[in-house]
C-alpha cells in the first residue's frame, strides 16, 4: 500500500484432523431408480414448463428425528427459473423414521437450455449435502 509492503500474521492453521461422519447422509436419484454408488452422478432431463420427480433418500446413521432440507432454497445451485416445487408450508421434510420421499423440480417456461449440477443440503446437524445430480434443461 503506497509502495509499502503490508503483511499480517495468521497465527498458523493448528492441527488438521478428520471430522466425525455425519449423522445423516442424503442422496437424490431419478424416480424409480436405485441410488448410484458414491461418486457417480445421476443425470435427469427437464423441459421448460415441466415438473419432474426425484427420490430423496437418507441413510440415518445417528439422527432419527425430523429432517429439514429448507423451503424455497431447498435446491442448491439450480439454474435461475428452476426450483423445488410442491414443498408445502414447512418445506422439504422427512418425518421421524421416514427415510425417503419424492421431491419435485419445476422449470419455468422461459428457462434456457443448459446443464448444471445441483444438490440438496440439510438445514441442521452439520448441513450434510446430497451427492450432486446433473440437471439438463432441454
Amino acid at each position: 500500500i503506497g509502495e509499502q509492503r503490508v503483511s499480517h500474521s495468521i497465527g498458523g492453521f493448528g492441527q488438521v484432523k478428520l471430522a466425525d461422519p455425519p449423522g445423516v447422509m442424503p442422496s437424490l436419484s431419478p424416480l424409480g431408480q436405485a441410488p448410484l454408488p458414491a461418486g457417480e452422478i445421476p443425470e435427469v432431463a427437464i423441459k421448460p414448463g415441466q415438473t419432474i420427480a426425484l427420490t430423496l433418500r437418507v441413510d440415518r446413521r445417528k439422527n432419527n428425528g425430523v429432517l429439514s432440507f429448507g423451503k424455497e432454497d431447498a435446491g442448491r445451485n439450480l439454474p435461475h427459473g428452476v426450483y423445488v416445487d410442491n414443498i408445502g408450508l414447512n418445506g422439504v421434510l422427512l418425518l421421524a423414521g421416514q427415510n425417503e420421499r419424492e421431491v419435485f423440480i419445476t422449470a419455468d417456461d422461459w428457462v434456457p437450455t443448459g446443464r448444471r449440477l445441483f444438490f440438496l443440503q440439510l438445514d441442521q446437524e452439520g448441513k450434510p449435502c446430497s451427492w450432486p445430480v446433473t440437471l439438463v434443461v432441454e
